[in-house]
């Protein structure tokens, strides 16, 4: 039995403030409702964009669904939670699975979402929110119009005031630097063998094998405007999971490899004015991609190998 939806329009996108970006063409979400303690969003994806559809048969990525939900959090917490503009949004952990979307795309059409948003775990400090658990259905709308479930996602985030903000960043391990202050360093690997045609969008570099995976140098791509949209003072949870992604492709030999489920644990901030290193490891059945900075573990990415979704 196909679920019951509120009415949403695709046919123009929301503002850009309400997603935290300056581009329009970085905008995904088109419309947003409340009904009966939900949250909906649309969604449509792009056909032609430079970093999301930049694969061989210029289909969908996965990680454009997780930019989508993302965007969804960002915008339920400021519409409906009461979450001011300016706030931070600190992420802590997500996890998501999404199944193959090749039956729902397409080169030439756009792919329209629907993300059914239940929110848990609620922490007031007074009035204000301070943190909240969000847990999305990720549905595509197929061929015959109906919406059909294709995944998961499940955040965990935490909204800081500037003060305290800037109170969590005086404490890092280095000097804060800002992405418009930097230049990106060059990288040793081609485009092709991580599934990209653009330069601008590898985001490793020195990759070396060793015994059970592999490890690389992060590199962060600052001049490229999809994943550096605005100034940031920290490397993106995005381009950490783009990152993971090429990674595993590269010590796979798939340059096709998806990242379609995974449980994601964010440490620290990973900064951009010191070098940091992404590893991949095999072991059993499970790969894990670990993310370190001077001696540090920022990130940690866990995955499956060969697990069916229950």
């Amino acid at each position: 039995m196909t679920p019951s939806f509120p009415s949403l329009h695709y046919s123009s996108t929301v503002g850009r403030d309400m997603v935290h970006k300056n581009a329009v063409n970085e905008v995904f979400l088109t419309d947003s409702a409340e009904y009966d303690g939900h949250y909906y969003f649309g969604a449509e994806l792009p056909t032609s964009h430079s970093y999301y559809n930049d694969t061989e048969d210029r289909q969908f990525d996965t990680l454009a669904i997780v930019e989508a939900s993302r965007q969804a959090e960002t915008m339920l917490a400021h519409k409906y939670l009461g979450v001011e503009k300016g706030t931070h949004f600190l992420l802590h952990q997500w996890q998501y699975s999404i199944s193959d979307l090749s039956n729902y795309s397409s080169s030439d059409k756009p792919m329209s979402l629907l993300m059914d948003v239940k929110v848990s775990n609620q922490r007031h400090v007074g009035t204000r929110l301070r943190s909240a658990s969000e847990n999305i259905n990720i549905f595509v709308k197929s061929n015959t119009s109906e919406m059909v479930k294709v995944g998961k996602i499940d955040f965990d985030v935490s909204y800081v005031t500037p003060e305290t903000y800037a109170a969590v960043r005086a404490a890092a391990p280095t000097e804060i630097a800002r992405s418009t202050e930097l230049t990106a360093v060059p990288t040793t690997v081609e485009p092709d063998s991580i599934g990209r045609s653009l330069p601008s969008n590898v985001v490793v570099t020195n990759p070396e094998r060793s015994s059970h995976g592999m490890r690389a140098q992060l590199r962060p791509p600052l001049n490229n405007r999809s994943m550096f949209d605005h100034a940031q003072d920290h490397v993106p949870a995005m381009v950490i999971m783009e990152a993971a992604r090429q990674l595993i492709a590269l010590c796979n030999n798939n340059p096709s490899f998806s990242l379609d489920k995974v449980a994601v644990k964010f440490n620290a901030y990973t900064e951009l004015s010191e070098p940091a290193y992404i590893e991949c490891m095999y072991s059993h059945d499970n790969l894990t991609v670990s993310v370190t900075q001077l001696d540090k573990q920022t990130a940690f990415i866990s995955m499956a190998i060969g697990s069916e979704e229950e």
